[in-house]
């Protein structure tokens, strides 16, 4: 293989990625040839790597040997084919494929949506399962489940797949969604080419993609998001594409790269839909600068990371959802303190009580400053110096947010509280 066509991992990690995903059917056997069949079936074998840990997201292709041949059921897709394909013929496969059509594609989504789908204002795909609201069930099938919760006026209904709607099966799926909501939002992962976005702690966003021969643009929810950053993305059928070839051409216009961004996108506009994006880097292909990869994304220390910015991907949607490009007061606290947690001033930005309980203590301790550190005269003659106070209000206000992090609620879930305990009715809240 040329340097130009090496994927831009090493090749023992791209080998490494293909392996994993090799189905357990054709694992020590003499098979040798793959046949790949675009069709969702799943009375066919299911593979022993299929995970178990998540609810969504975990279906994979379903496989049986025939005559000495491989056969491999995928959900019918062109990019995923092409995907299952490159994987297989990487790890020393001979392998062919039938393609299937976006109207194929369109069917087999129709055929596993349930007939009960809510209509809604806003259509959240992607990480639903760490984003959904808790205290309610989900409803739907074994594919395709979902659950409501009303944010600044919206309804957003959390819509979770069993299955991988990888590169344009994405496409069929807004379609579908089309007939229930006027906006999609995408919450999920991707690459990046640039070398200053770190894995798994970088938020990107951003309102073009490169998809299918052309590019793609719309109105970004999340544009000029404190906690995010924004670029030019590309849509590309497999990860096996993302080339040293390809990385050098399109390095210097695009920032970020995954199979679905801009499928979605193309199928927004297409719908008469609004759609924006908001995911977290869990890739990064610019050559040795990083030690997390595709092949080390079920690492446990990784999948800890990622939760603690998932905390603060829901903050920022639930800000701007309903929201006329606001910026949170929550967001920038989680900001400012994100990059003391950085340089090593405070702890990750994660549940943890002790640091959530020490936080609270500051808060008790700022509040008394208030009281304490203006004279009583002042008080009674109201000469109250106005910046003094502000700049002592102000201190509580950061340390109660920062609290509401470490304890791993968001501005949001204080406002819902404060409203909750307002209609209690207690004896101790007057009118």
């Amino acid at each position: 293989m040329t340097k130009q066509l090496q994927h831009t991992m090493i090749e023992v990690d791209t080998l490494k990625y293909c392996k994993s995903k090799i189905h357990s059917l054709f694992k020590d056997t003499d098979v040798e040839k793959i046949r790949i069949i675009p069709a969702y079936d799943r009375t066919k074998t299911i593979s022993d790597a299929e995970k178990t840990d998540k609810l969504f997201n975990y279906k994979r292709p379903m496989a049986e040997i025939i005559d000495g041949v491989g056969y491999l059921y995928v959900f019918p897709g062109k990019d995923y084919v092409r995907h299952y394909k490159k994987i297989y013929e990487t790890c020393g496969y001979k392998v062919t494929a039938k393609t299937p059509t976006q109207a194929q594609t369109t069917r087999a989504i129709k055929n596993v949506l349930p007939d009960d789908m809510p209509t809604c204002d806003v259509a959240l795909l992607g990480y639903v399962e760490a984003l959904a609201p808790g205290g309610q069930e989900w409803r739907g099938n074994d594919d395709v489940k979902w659950k409501t919760e009303t944010i600044n006026g919206q309804k957003v209904a959390f819509i979770g797949v069993a299955f991988s709607y990888w590169g344009n099966i994405i496409y069929s799926v807004v379609e579908a969604l089309s007939r229930y909501c006027s906006t999609v939002i995408y919450a999920g992962k991707l690459g990046s080419l640039a070398p200053s976005d770190t894995p798994n702690v970088t938020i990107a966003t951003g309102d073009p993609s490169y998809v299918d021969g052309s590019l793609v643009t719309w109105d970004n929810l999340f544009k000029n998001s404190p906690l995010a950053v924004e670029g030019a993305h590309y849509t590309l059928p497999s990860v096996l594409d993302e080339t040293a070839e390809w990385y050098s051409e399109v390095k210097d216009t695009y920032r970020f790269v995954d199979p679905e961004i801009g499928w979605a996108a193309k199928a927004a506009k297409d719908f008469s839909l609004s759609f924006s994006y908001l995911h977290l880097v869990t890739d990064n292909l610019s050559s040795g600068l990083f030690s997390k990869n595709l092949t080390t994304e079920r690492e446990a220390v990784v999948l800890k990371k990622r939760l603690q910015y998932v905390g603060i991907i829901r903050a920022i949607l639930y800000h701007r959802i309903g929201v006329e490009q606001t910026v949170s007061l929550f967001s920038e606290v989680l900001k400012a303190q994100q990059a003391r947690v950085d340089k090593g001033y405070m702890e990750p930005l994660e549940r943890n009580w002790k640091a959530c309980l020490a936080f609270a203590y500051h808060t008790q301790e700022e509040a008394w400053e208030v009281v304490r550190e203006l004279p009583r005269r002042q008080w009674k003659e109201q000469k109250v110096n106005p910046e003094t106070l502000l700049s002592e209000i102000v201190d509580t206000q950061i340390q109660l947010l920062t609290t509401l992090a470490y304890a791993g609620f968001d501005e949001q879930d204080l406002i819902n509280g404060v409203i909750t305990k307002l209609n209690a009715h207690r004896p101790d809240w007057k009118p």
